[in-house]
């Protein structure tokens, strides 16, 4: 036999607290699981971090040819050039520019420089560099005042010497308003410098 509506309505004005606090429970137990999850780095982030983790390697700038495995082959971490801080920060992203650029320079020989093929420092010349990111990244403004700047973003200058440099952006501002930048001219440094050498082009890779 039902019971009369006055028992129906005290056992459900019982079972509303009992509903309301397991559902807040569920919501505890899936907000802690989801938080507990690892953030899996992006590629610029990849590439910032290794870029800021190079500042403690104590490396000086050596441009001495040096023959190197292939692949994944790279200087004693003590020495490198400009080129070598993309190189280094790339791999760590799981992108082997040595590698990639034997692979495209071999294919279109025609759009590189320099016609020789050497799996020792290719990928460690700045123009090399250049053609790799040209066609298989995004080319992207120059001007400074640009929102186009991101970090893990590639900037390459001609220096007052006339030298080809490049630099990878870093994601903290300087002084001048502009992102930093990850460069090595003489030991690696992540500087205010996007605006102090001429820009030729503004990469990012991967598009």
């Amino acid at each position: 036999m039902l019971g009369t509506n006055s028992d129906q309505n005290s056992l459900l004005f019982h079972a509303v607290p009992i509903i309301a606090t397991t559902s807040l429970f569920l919501n505890l137990i899936s907000t802690l699981f989801f938080a507990a999850q690892p953030t899996v780095p992006t590629v610029p982030q990849k590439l910032v971090n290794s870029c800021r983790d190079q500042l403690k390697w104590r490396t000086t700038y050596d441009p001495t040819y040096t023959k190197l495995q292939f692949p994944n082959g790279d200087v004693p971490k003590n020495k490198g050039v400009c080129t070598d801080v993309l190189v280094r920060a790339f791999r760590s992203a799981g992108y082997d520019l040595q590698s990639l650029i034997h692979k495209h320079k071999s294919a279109n020989l025609n759009q590189y420089p320099n016609r020789k093929i050497d799996t020792n420092i290719d990928h460690r010349r700045v123009q090399d560099q250049m053609a790799f990111f040209k066609a298989k990244g995004k080319i992207l403004s120059n001007e400074l005042q640009s929102a186009d700047w991101q970090p893990g973003d590639i900037v390459c200058w001609i220096l007052p010497s006339g030298r080809d440099h490049t630099g990878l952006l870093s994601d903290k501002r300087g002084p001048s308003g502009n992102l930093m930048v990850f460069h090595n001219m003489s030991v690696p440094k992540e500087e205010d410098c996007l605006g102090s050498f001429r820009i030729v082009v503004h990469f990012r890779y991967p598009k």
